[in-house]
């Protein structure tokens, strides 16, 4: 299991994004909270993919209602050339 930048604390534990493995193009990413009380980690949202190693963070409302975080669908760019431009 992996983890990387992606991770918010909130009130009462820490949210994080693991991936089990990186180079396995089946392996999923989920977010995970890990309950300071409790000890225990449980899954909160397992991403379609396996995500990015480098996400951009997580954020978390102050009630714990709701998560923010950032998914690139695809690792691509398109490249543009304009002619005849002034």
């Amino acid at each position: 299991m992996a983890t990387n930048d992606a991770w918010c604390a909130s009130g009462s534990g820490i949210y994080f994004l693991t991936v089990a493995d990186y180079n396995d193009a089946t392996s999923k990413a989920e977010i995970d909270f890990f309950d300071l009380s409790t000890k225990e980690i449980r899954t909160v949202f397992v991403l379609d993919g396996k995500g990015l190693e480098y996400m951009g963070g997580l954020s978390v409302s102050p009630d714990g209602k709701w998560l923010l975080f950032a998914q690139l669908d695809e690792k691509s760019s398109d490249l543009m050339m304009v002619e005849n431009f002034h």
